[in-house]
């Protein structure tokens, strides 16, 4: 498999947070919704104590959820293998048996198999010193040794055969378990080699005779590639063979620790495939282990638990993903990445309350996670749900009081939002009275709100639309009287109109035509 061609797949699954706010003279509440999109390459945040709105049941509900959700997390690994000590990090270049043993780490191979899988290794080391003639030169060497290699272990090429362990079990390599092979065998013969890895291929170099060749380790002919080479073999005089220089576009030499971890890379990749996130988090941990801490390392963990934060997201555990969330920032540190999710996981437990009508427990729940977002998202949520619970108030509970608890919460608002559920509390009752044909009285409400925000266009044109319904209704009554032959009667629902709305052109029309 090339080296990088799989590369860890890094979720955008960024969990960009769309906050929609719906304001409509009904039923309809504010809400989120959390968008998390993703796609692939593994390269790879203390919780403040809320004052709970509601202390019910509710509570013993969480913290079962809390417990299940902490069983789910218990498998997922974020300290290294012991295995990996601080020597094996940070030497360079690595003698032959640390760098065999890293690499056997990062096949997964267990300690019970470790004695077995390494003496295969000295096997196939062993194989290959014991063809070597006598008087070869370095250059001579490492180029028999691959063709050895070729002829005792390596048989057959898989791309997705990565594992330096199932290569010597079974034959099947691809880049990086060749590589590895053959860089163990010069560092036994003491010939200095240099892994080289590609965005989409691995292979090395070797420094013999004063020269850096090239070693394409997916051909038995592959060292110095590109340079045209007679066919010993040949039953022909003139045959000859030519192994093409091929993916090595933006090559970059790396230490043997980069070179090993892209076992682990790979494997990653092969669990992003699978969907396994959660399982790719250790392998990372681990890689990030081998070499030392670096950022390239670090920036691979941080995009594996991303990954898995997102997954658990999109899959309702979103109390799994801020429990992730919470373990990895006390590991690691806080991280950009994680709010995004975080913030939708948070938006989906707030959205789950909120559907229930719980808007006081969607509050609590919002506090309760408050750390893990950021400021602007929290702020935003937390309007969104102090919206919704005022929203309910105003469709339940009588007008002051819904004025009063708005008032109260207006530092929770934005200007907008504040001035858009005044205007909501007073439509609302200035409907419900509307609705028994009080439209005078309902007018009233609306006046009483336009004292208090004046020239709202809003309350304006309510009332008056409520004007115009009471206008309209003495006109059709002082009409039927008028064609009834009453013209006295009908005068005399007009003045009684216009004593009540002393400004409505059309009672004012109607009484200067029947004069």
């Amino acid at each position: 498999m090339v080296a990088d061609k799989q590369r860890i797949q890094k979720i955008n699954k960024t969990l960009i947070v769309l906050y929609m706010l719906v304001l409509a003279y009904s039923s309809q509440l504010f809400a989120q919704t959390a968008h998390m999109s993703a796609n692939a390459f593994c390269v790879g945040t203390g919780i403040v104590t809320p004052q709970l709105l509601a202390q019910t049941a509710r509570t013993t509900e969480s913290e079962t959820t809390r417990d299940a959700a902490t069983a789910v997390l218990a498998r997922i690994r974020l300290v290294p293998d012991s295995r990996i000590t601080r020597d094996m990090a940070t030497q360079q270049p690595m003698d032959a048996e640390t760098f065999a043993r890293a690499a056997c780490i990062a096949s997964g191979v267990n300690e019970s198999d470790m004695d077995a899988v390494m003496a295969q290794l000295h096997s196939a080391y062993a194989y290959v010193a014991a063809h070597l003639e006598h008087g070869m030169t370095q250059s001579e060497q490492a180029e028999k040794s691959l063709v050895l290699l070729y002829d005792s272990v390596l048989k057959k090429y898989s791309e997705a055969q990565t594992l330096p362990s199932e290569a010597l079990a079974s034959g099947a390599y691809n880049c990086v378990s060749s590589s590895i092979i053959y860089m163990y065998v010069m560092k036994r013969m003491n010939i200095p080699v240099t892994g080289v890895e590609t965005p989409l291929h691995a292979f090395c170099i070797v420094h013999v005779d004063g020269k850096a060749i090239d070693v394409e380790t997916t051909n038995p002919y592959g060292f110095n590639p590109g340079v045209r080479k007679v066919l010993e073999s040949s039953k022909h005089k003139n045959a000859y063979y030519l192994v093409p220089a091929k993916n090595y576009a933006s090559r970059k030499n790396v230490s043997d620790q980069r070179l090993v971890s892209l076992v682990f890379n790979n494997r990653i990749s092969a669990l992003q495939r699978r969907h396994q996130n959660d399982e790719a988090i250790a392998l990372a941990v681990d890689a990030m282990a081998l070499q030392n801490n670096s950022a390239q390392s670090f920036a691979t963990v941080q995009t594996c638990i991303n990954n898995t934060i997102a997954d658990y997201g999109t899959s309702g555990k979103s109390e799994d993903a801020l429990l992730l969330v919470e373990k990895a920032e006390a590991a690691f540190g806080s991280a950009e990445p994680y709010q995004k999710n975080a913030a939708a996981a948070v938006n989906n437990l707030v959205n789950a309350h909120t559907r229930r009508g719980d808007y006081e427990s969607a509050l609590a729940t919002l506090e309760k996670h408050k750390s893990k977002l950021a400021q602007k998202d929290y702020a935003t949520m937390r309007e969104n749900a102090t919206a919704n619970l005022l929203i309910s108030v105003v469709e339940n509970e009588p007008l002051e009081r819904a004025l009063t608890l708005i008032r109260a919460r207006e530092s929770d608002l934005t200007k907008n939002r504040y001035t858009q559920l005044i205007v909501r509390a007073y439509s609302h009752k200035a409907q419900q009275i509307a609705e028994r044909g009080a439209w005078l009285e309902a007018a009233a409400v609306l006046e009483n709100g336009l004292q208090e925000l004046p020239k709202n266009s809003e309350l304006t044109k309510q009332r008056n639309v409520y004007r115009q319904n009471f206008a309209a209704e003495v006109h059709n009554e002082a009409a039927a009287r008028y064609n009834a032959g009453d013209k006295a009667g009908a005068q005399s629902v007009i003045a009684a109109g216009l004593a009540k709305f002393p400004d409505s052109t059309l009672l004012k029309n109607d009484l200067q035509r029947m004069r």
